[in-house]
């Protein structure tokens, strides 16, 4: 328990803020784009991530229709999926994780580790074919827990 205190500590305190190269980095970066070329890089990023949640929405539609529900996501990295006849998605995490998928219950996104049946998913640094894989995998993992949770 010693060991995990100060871990935990070390942790926090290292997260606080970013560190000061980091910093001094991103601001010579910043400089380098100037102002016209940090906007476009923006615009790169934005159509690169948009791209990323279209195609796993499309694989989401092939592999979960039936078995989830879900909404595209309007930003960002992630993606939540509700599944469907499954109260406890910690278990479903397990399974998809056994077959070397790797998605976050819901449970671990909730004040009180509350049972849910929600998971969330990260789309922004895989390939298509590795993303159709994944939804295949998440498929076949959630028909499995159906099963046990009835």
């Amino acid at each position: 328990q010693p060991l995990l205190n100060k871990l935990k500590l070390m942790k926090d305190i290292g997260s606080l803020t970013s560190s000061g190269l980091s910093q001094a980095m991103l601001v010579q970066f910043l400089r380098h784009l100037g102002h016209d070329g940090y906007l476009r890089h923006v615009d790169k990023v934005m159509e690169y991530y948009k791209s990323r949640a279209q195609t796993a929405v499309r694989f989401a539609k092939q592999y979960l229709n039936g078995l989830a529900d879900w909404s595209g996501p309007s930003g960002g990295m992630f993606m939540w999926i509700r599944i469907k006849g499954v109260q406890n998605t910690a278990a479903l995490a397990r399974k998809a994780l056994e077959r070397g998928l790797i998605i976050v219950a819901g449970t671990y996104f909730t004040a009180t580790n509350q049972k849910s049946a929600y998971v969330r998913l990260s789309y922004s640094i895989i390939t298509d074919e590795e993303c159709e894989q994944g939804f295949k995998i998440l498929a076949e993992a959630i028909r499995e827990e159906q099963l046990a949770e009835k």
